[in-house]
Order: structure tokens, then sequence, then C-alpha cells
């Protein structure tokens, strides 16, 4: 009896221990303070950083008596403060309002459209409260944060949400942003942001800056929970600049890239990992110093892997400038690594195509390559001078594009078919040939485009017999293929008569040949 009874309260001591585990761990994992929301005494102490951002009226030489144009905030206690180039746009009368009412006037540091920050000063010798940054890296997605804004002039607001992704590229999403968003990967959150918003903090739960809320979607009425802010870490490299030189200095490489398409990267053997191809190399450039050269498939950057999400344009503008990095690439199918030095952007010259003479199209002497079902033509002098292709490229001149006027056009020149070297249609017929016998299903052709002088790839079908897209019953006869081809070049020829819109000649050729 007396056994029974000790196993009995030693089970029952067992399973109260096991409870009070249990329960331990349920309150570090759902109490713990990483997953708490953001308490009201750490709001307040940010807000008494946040100021509203008005600008002067040029039109009555006076402050705007309507509603702020943005947000911003006090990063140290000397009263240096951001917002949004946006918000302050050309002016350089501006006032600051603390959140208890002060005004103070403040001058404009420096700023950066490109990335949309501008850096204030307070025009005060006073002691500011400020709000400290920190690593915007090290944010997960789901990580709470709130942001702190003047929302349609309302008054300062607070609104929380979480970290719905990173490194949003928004440049091809967002015509507002134009060129400037190629240089900013966001952050995105779903915390309420409105207009007044601008140039306001975005937080985590220790009060701590992850970003400045600089874009939202709106259906006119309300926002819709797609609400962009620019990382902290970029934040504080352009500040600094800023503060420095009251401008921007972004890194150059000296190259000009595209990202390759994955049919393109597979034809390649890049299997799963991206890439970018690098188009064009600048003389004299960093890159051209380091070994770099048109043509070669870029795989990292300063040991960043690029992936599918890499925002190219950002990479290549935050690099450490005067600093060697490694570069790592894919060259005729077999990888290198260079080291480069890392030099500041300078504006790059336009290449603009010469005009040509009309004739040379009729003297044309152009084969329809079956394989790909487009027609090419050896590449003559005259057909070099005529659309002012530089002697060291060599390859065939496209002629006739097919049913790739979205991929291809008039005067493109094959260079290579993969990374098969091509210098006549002989070659070229050579090389389609073995990759026919292979059954491969799709070719990387690297084009040389003459109208921008750049080398790019571009990844079209293979036609095999058994599931040819143009099969054998409905492929065009030769007088067909014939009439179309010169019905390409007649259209070719009258858009080239007019030497006022030469510059739209490929495009207009390109067209008229997809139909």
């Amino acid at each position: 009896m007396k056994i029974m009874q000790s196993s009995k309260g030693n089970r029952c001591r067992l399973s109260l221990l096991f409870l009070c585990i249990f329960m331990m761990c349920v309150q570090l994992f759902f109490i713990s303070p990483v997953h708490c929301a953001p308490i009201s005494s750490e709001i307040a102490t940010v807000m008494e950083s946040v100021v509203d951002v008005i600008v002067s009226d040029e039109t009555i030489g006076d402050f705007r008596k309507e509603s702020p144009n943005g947000a911003g905030f006090i990063i140290d206690e000397n009263g240096y403060t951001i917002t949004n180039a946006h918000v302050i746009d050309a002016s350089d009368k501006i006032k600051i309002i603390m959140h208890d009412g002060r005004e103070y006037k403040a001058k404009v540091v420096g700023k950066d459209d490109h990335s949309d920050i501008a850096l204030l000063k307070i025009d005060s010798d006073e002691k500011f409260k400020f709000l400290q940054f920190v690593n915007s890296d090290t944010l997960e997605i789901g990580e709470p944060v709130f942001a702190v804004g003047n929302p349609l002039g309302l008054g300062q607001s607070v609104t929380s949400g979480i970290i719905s992704c990173k490194g949003r590229n928004l440049s091809s999403q967002i015509a507002a942003i134009g060129a400037g968003g190629d240089f900013v990967s966001y952050l995105q959150t779903d915390a309420a942001v409105n207009y007044g918003n601008s140039g306001g903090p975005l937080c985590n739960y220790k009060g701590e800056v992850v970003g400045m809320i600089t874009v939202f979607f709106s259906d006119g009425i309300r926002s819709t929970g797609l609400n962009f802010a620019i990382p902290s870490n970029m934040l504080q490299k352009v500040i600094t600049q800023l503060r420095n030189y009251g401008k921007m200095q972004r890194s150059w490489l000296g190259i000009s890239i595209e990202r390759i398409p994955k049919d393109v990267a597979v034809s390649l053997g890049l299997g799963k990992r991206c890439g970018c191809n690098i188009v064009r190399v600048c003389n004299d450039s960093p890159a051209a110093k380091g070994g770099i050269q048109t043509g070669d498939i870029l795989l990292s950057l300063n040991d960043e892997n690029i992936t599918e999400d890499t925002n190219l344009e950002y990479m290549l503008s935050a690099l450490p400038i005067g600093v060697v990095i490694p570069v790592q690439i894919m060259r005729n199918g077999n990888e290198m690594k260079f080291s480069v030095t890392v030099g500041s952007k300078k504006d790059e010259e336009m290449d603009v195509v010469s005009d040509n003479e009309v004739a040379v199209w009729n003297n044309i002497s152009s084969e329809k390559v079956d394989e790909l079902g487009i027609s090419v033509a050896n590449l003559t002098p005259e057909l070099r001078k005529f659309f002012n292709i530089p002697d060291n490229i060599t390859g065939v001149v496209i002629v006739d594009v097919g049913e790739y006027s979205d991929k291809l056009s008039y005067g493109s020149v094959i260079t290579k078919v993969k990374f098969s070297n091509i210098t006549t249609l002989s070659t070229l017929k050579a090389v389609l040939q073995q990759l026919f016998v292979n059954r491969e299903k799709n070719v990387a052709l690297y084009l040389f485009n003459p109208k921008s002088k750049t080398l790019s790839y571009v990844s079209v079908y293979i036609r095999h017999k058994n599931n040819s897209t143009i099969s054998s019953n409905s492929s065009p006869s030769p007088t067909q293929a014939s009439d179309k081809l010169n019905n390409g070049k007649a259209k070719a020829i009258a858009a080239i008569g007019d030497r006022n819109n030469h510059a739209k000649i490929m495009v207009i050729s390109s067209n008229a040949a997809g139909k």
C-alpha cells in the first residue's frame, strides 16, 4: 500500500514538474520581449525625435499654412535630421516642427535624389533627443515594427505591423520613383502608411530605426498594406557622405550588366545559379584594369552571390570605394576570379548609330537557318559599314528575325552560340547541327547590338523535325521566305530613308519582321 502511494506521489511530482517546464517554455516563446509588440514608453521616446517638415511656398515667400509636406527624424543631438528628398523638393527654406509644437528653421546639408534621402540641420545650438540606427540586415521576415509620421496632416500617429519582405526593387513597379528606384533595396511592411508619413522612421520593438518610410501603394482612398522603407544600413551610408561632401558618391566598376533569364542560364550550364551578363566594359575602367571583359558572366561581387532577388544596380552602386574586391565570373564555360579596385561613379557617353547607305540592302546574300527560324548573312565590309559594326566584332548578321521580333533585331550580330565563337555562316551551321544532334531544346545566342554597342545573351528554341514549331507541312516555300525577307528589307529601307528618324531604324525593322 505504501509503495503504491509513493508511486502515485512520484507521478504527481513529475507531472507538476513537466507542467512547470511547459509553462516556462510558453512564457519564453510567446511572452518574450522579442515577440512582444512595442510598448508605449518606447513609442513615446521615438515620437519625441520625430518632426514635421514644412517647406516655404516660393510663390508668396512664406511657409505653407497647410499640412506638412512630410515627416523626418533627428539622428544626433546637434539637430541633424533626415527626411525624403521628395519631401523638401528643390526648396532651401525649411521649417521643422517638434512634437511639442516648437518651431525651428533648418538648412539643407545635402540630398540625393537617386536614393530619395535628404539631410537637414536644425538652426539651433540646443541639444536634441535623437534616434539610434540598428543593423537592418539582421531583420527577419515577420519581425514586428511600427511607423511614426503625420498622415494627412492630422498630427503625429503611430501604426504597427511586421516586416513583410526584404530587398524589394521598385523601379519597374512604380514609375514615380524613376531611375532612383534602382539604387535602393527596400524593406516592405504592412504598417499603415498615408500621405504625410514620408520621411518618418520605421522602428523595431526597442525603438531603434530600421528604415525610413518612403513609398506606399494606395488605391486613392486608403493604405493597401504595401508600404516600403529605405533600410537603415543604406540610410547611414548616404548620410555619412551627405554630411561630409553634401552629395552622394556612388561606386563604379565601369560595366553595364543585364540579368540572365532562367532559360538562358540553363542552356549555359549555370544550373540553379543566377548570374548577369556583362554587356559592356568601359575603357580604362576599374573592371577593365582588373581583367574583366565584355561577355563575361558575373557570378558574385565582393563575395556576394548573384541571385534572383539581387538588386543589381544597388549592388554595383553600394560597393566600398577605393577598396579591392573579389569578382567571380564565368568566361567561355570556365569560372574565374579577379581582384578589382572600386572607383567612384562617373557619367558615361551614349553611343549613337551613324547614318548608312540604303542600297546595301539590295545586295545582301542571306540564308535561312532552319534550326532557328531566322535568316542571316556573313558579315561583309559593306554590312559592317552599313550598321557601323566595330572591326573587333565577328559573326553573322541577322537580316530576318522570324517570330523573334521581341528578342532579336535587324543588324544584330551572332558572335557566339553558347560559348562557341561564330565567324561565318558555316561555323554557325556546324555548331547548331551538333546541338540539333544532342536534342537540346533551346540555345543561347550571344548578340552584338550595333545600336547600343552592347553584347548580350538571348535564348531561342531549336527547331526539331518531330516537334518543330514550324513543321515540314507548314514551312514557307523558298518563294514565300524570300518575299518575307524582301518585305522586311523594304520596310527597313523606308525607315532608313528618313535621316531624322534614324534612331528608330532597329525598332521599326524588328516590328516589321515580326508581322
